[in-house]
């Protein structure tokens, strides 16, 4: 299978979905109040939000979709490019995408459910030692790992 990373090519969702709403035009975009400091990820998602998304740099779009912004928009293109490349990854590390859908699963099933089904019912589990490695010396309490993802986005919408 096809590999994708870090040097995505925005223009790809254009031919990945065919049936993303319009996103909407920046004039048309209320901003959110950002009542945070300015740090690199906000200022990467005011920055993104603002483009056209054919303009969107892979790290823009992963960063976009795992912060929850625009999935309306990106939903769509972002499930297929999870179909295509499984271990599509944009700046950090393979699986990326994959992790960021299923942190955002609720907000997804609510625009793309026959879609999230379909990518559900694929073979995630290879995933997991990608993004989560059996010998990480720092496993993380507080987030819940990759299977524990997996298994409960699937009983909840699979």
């Amino acid at each position: 299978m096809e590999e994708l990373g870090p040097d995505f090519s925005a223009t790809l969702l254009g031919e990945l979905a065919s049936n993303v709403p319009s996103w909407p035009l920046a004039s048309e975009i209320v901003a959110p109040d950002w009542p945070y400091e300015e740090t690199t990820l906000v200022s990467t998602v005011r920055r993104a939000w603002l483009k056209p998304m054919s303009q969107l740099t892979g790290h823009e779009f992963r960063t976009l979709i795992s912060q929850g912004f625009g999935l309306a928009w990106l939903a769509a293109p972002a499930l297929e490019v999870a179909l295509k490349y499984p271990k599509a990854y944009f700046s950090n590390y393979e699986g990326e995408l994959a992790y960021a859908l299923l942190r955002n699963a609720d907000e997804i099933h609510q625009v793309e459910p026959a879609r999230l089904r379909q990518w559900l019912a694929t073979d995630l589990t290879s995933l997991a030692n990608i993004v989560e490695p059996e010998d990480d010396p720092e496993p993380s309490l507080l987030k819940p790992t990759f299977r524990e993802l997996v298994s409960s986005v699937r009983n909840r919408f699979g």
